[in-house]
């Protein structure tokens, strides 16, 4: 008679316990930015870190991810604010950088 000896199922259900909590704890941190805006029309837009130019950016870092606005207006005002018009949304710049990106 062949005695097959069973590994214990301890070591195993930790190790799911941890792959579990890692899994939590990095869903946890992830960063999800999204607005929604409320248009004259009441329809929502939601507006994601995806679709719009990120606060922060540069001009050239815009105009690079995201092609040439539609148009431009601006400096006005004491920081010059600057505002690029693209199809479904608008880009505001404090000097060089984004401060705002607003959907229509």
């Amino acid at each position: 008679m062949i005695l097959i000896q069973r590994q214990p199922v301890e070591p195993m259900r930790n190790l799911k316990i941890s792959i579990v909590s890692l899994l939590l704890i990095l869903i946890a941190t992830l960063q999800v930015n999204a607005q929604v805006v409320k248009t004259p029309n009441n329809d929502a837009v939601v507006v994601t870190n995806s679709n719009v130019p990120q606060r922060g950016m540069t001009k050239a870092q815009v105009e690079s991810y995201f092609g040439q606005p539609n148009s431009q207006q601006g400096p006005v005002g004491i920081p010059a604010i600057y505002r690029w018009d693209y199809g479904n949304y608008s880009v505001f710049f404090e000097n060089n950088h984004v401060i705002h990106a607003v959907a229509h």
